[in-house]
């Protein structure tokens, strides 16, 4: 496989949701028709990024999503790397007419955002990630 692909799972930043799911036959204090907690994983979040390689805005994309992902991102993530001169049928079948291109795989809905994603907010907001306070 010529593409890079870096798998970034942080069991130590996972932030985990109290959800409820009805059991039946159990009544607790405090929870409506015997309901008990349960916590669940966030999603894992896939990039996909093509990059030329050998070029600066490639590698500044690369740079700053790895970054990103490990300020911003709280649960599990992968980005895989693509680079277009290695596999051009990849390329032509995402549609991809211009590098660095970032596509956020999952989970839904996808975004693409074309650039070095040196703007971090706009990034985080195009890909629907919410901003953590420094």
């Amino acid at each position: 496989m010529s593409s890079s692909s870096f798998r970034c799972l942080h069991e130590t930043d996972f932030t985990t949701r109290l959800s409820t799911q009805p059991v039946p036959g159990h009544d607790v204090a405090g929870s409506q028709h015997g309901e008990l907690p349960f916590m669940t994983r966030p999603a894992l979040l896939k990039f996909r990024l093509y990059t030329a390689d050998g070029t600066q805005n490639s590698a500044q994309a690369v740079a700053n999503l790895t970054a990103l992902c490990q300020t911003h991102v709280l649960g599990p993530y992968e980005i895989e790397v693509i680079d277009v001169f290695r596999e051009p049928e990849r390329a032509r079948a995402d549609g991809i007419r211009m590098t660095p291109t970032l596509i956020k795989v999952s989970p839904a809905p996808s975004c693409r955002i074309v650039g070095s994603l040196s703007d971090t907010r706009s990034v985080l907001l195009a890909l629907g990630i919410q901003v953590i306070a420094a």
